[in-house]
Parts: C-alpha cells; sequence; structure tokens
C-alpha cells in the first residue's frame, strides 16, 4: 500500500485541505479515506470545468448568449411563437408622459362632472322654483273664488237687511240729519239719537199717519232741549 499509493499520497497531502494534514505519517495513513475523497471531488471538477468550456467554444458561445437582445437568427422562430402565444411585450407600470396624460384627463373628468352636477342642481332649483309659483298663483286663484263666492253670499245674505234700511231707516235718518242741518245741536249724535226715540218709539204707527205734525212737534221739543251750536 505504501508503495502504490506513496506519490498519490504526497500529492493528495499538497492539494488537499486542511482538516486532512496532520504531523505524522499515521495520522496522514488514518486520514486517507478523506483525502481520497477530496482528490475524487477535485478531479471531477477540473474535468467538468474543460468539457464546459470546450461545448461552449464548439458552439461559438464561450461568453454565454445574450438574451437581452432578439436579433439572433436563432431565437426569432422561437420568440415569435412565445410573442404570438403571451403577445406583444408591454410595460406594466405607466411612463411619466402617460401618466401626466391620465391625471389630466383625471382633472377633466371632476371638472366635468362637477359641472353636470352643478347643472342638475339648477335644473332642479329651477323646477322647484316654477313648481311653487304654480302652486302660488292656483292657490291665490282659488282664494279669490272663494272670496267672491263669500261676496256673493253676504250679498245674498244681506238683501233683506238692505231693504229694510232702506225703507224704514234711512228715510228716517235722511230726516234726523236734515233737521240736524237745521237746528244744529251741540251734540248731533245726541240729537240723532233723541230722533231716532222718537219715530221708532212706541208711538212709531202714530208718526207714520201724521208726519207734518209730528215733525212741528218733534222740531218745537228739539228746540226746547237742545242749543243751536255756535
Amino acid at each position: 500500500m505504501a508503495l502504490r499509493a506513496g506519490g498519490y499520497v504526497t500529492a493528495a497531502v499538497q492539494v488537499g485541505p486542511e482538516s486532512c494534514l496532520g504531523p505524522t505519517t499515521a495520522e496522514v495513513v488514518l486520514r486517507l479515506p478523506c483525502l481520497l475523497g477530496s482528490s475524487r471531488a477535485k478531479l471531477r471538477r477540473s474535468r467538468g470545468g474543460p468539457l464546459l468550456e470546450r461545448a461552449r467554444m464548439k458552439a461559438g458561445l464561450s461568453e454565454g448568449p445574450d438574451v437581452s437582445k432578439d436579433d439572433d437568427p436563432m431565437y426569432r422562430d422561437i420568440l415569435k411563437q412565445i410573442t404570438k402565444a403571451v403577445g406583444e411585450s408591454r410595460n406594466y407600470g405607466l411612463t411619466m408622459a402617460e401618466q401626466a396624460e391620465l391625471e389630466l384627463r383625471e382633472a377633466e373628468e371632476s371638472i366635468s362632472q362637477e359641472l353636470k352636477r352643478k347643472a342638475e342642481l339648477e335644473r332642479r332649483e329651477a323646477e322647484e322654483e316654477a313648481e311653487r309659483m304654480a302652486r302660488w298663483e292656483e292657490w291665490n286663484s282659488r282664494l279669490e273664488e272663494v272670496k267672491r263666492q263669500e261676496r256673493e253670499l253676504l250679498e245674498a245674505q244681506s238683501v233683506p237687511l238692505r231693504n229694510y234700511l232702506m225703507k224704514n231707516v234711512m228715510p228716517t235718518l235722511i230726516q234726523g240729519l236734515n233737521e240736524c242741518i237745521k237746528v244744529r245741536p251741540g251734540d248731533p249724535v245726541d240729537y240723532l239719537e233723541f230722533f231716532k226715540r222718537l219715530f221708532f218709539g212706541k208711538k212709531h204707527s202714530c208718526i207714520k199717519k201724521k208726519n207734518s205734525k209730528v215733525s212741528q212737534m218733534f222740531l218745537h221739543n228739539v228746540t226746547d232741549n237742545f242749543t243751536p251750536s255756535k
């Protein structure tokens, strides 16, 4: 074992990890499996690296493909199929110009909505005002109609009273006023009251029959009881 592995062990010790090194040969022999495993791993890595490099150089891709470009004829067909299936490349965010345009559009829509709201409010207020005026006019017309009906009713109800006044009261009152003008008493109201009592008292029927005689007696009594005004 020492003859077969002397040079290999020496080389393994030279390239092996520090964890496998020791101060004595006995420790080197005891740690031989660790050295063998480390050497195999390094051998695989050393063999794999050149293989990949040779494959890249053979394919002409020593630096690797540039996936950020799509002008390689090898990938045009694949890119066409991917674009057909997925769609054109697009940016999911907005550019500054698009963002500014969007904000401007939103501001215009907000102003338009505010103008529409104000116009609708003014239209409703105008409709309500027109409706109020129509109701006010209707109420006034109905009130005038009610007043007219009340006047007609009062006139109809006052016909007998007016007839009575015209036949029985007004002639006496006119006569009393004429006598008041002639006599000129100090208190015309008391004079008319006294005149009324004479004509509408218990002797009313006699006064009607003897109007001239009563008038003379009335004038005599009035001149005795009332003094003319200066």
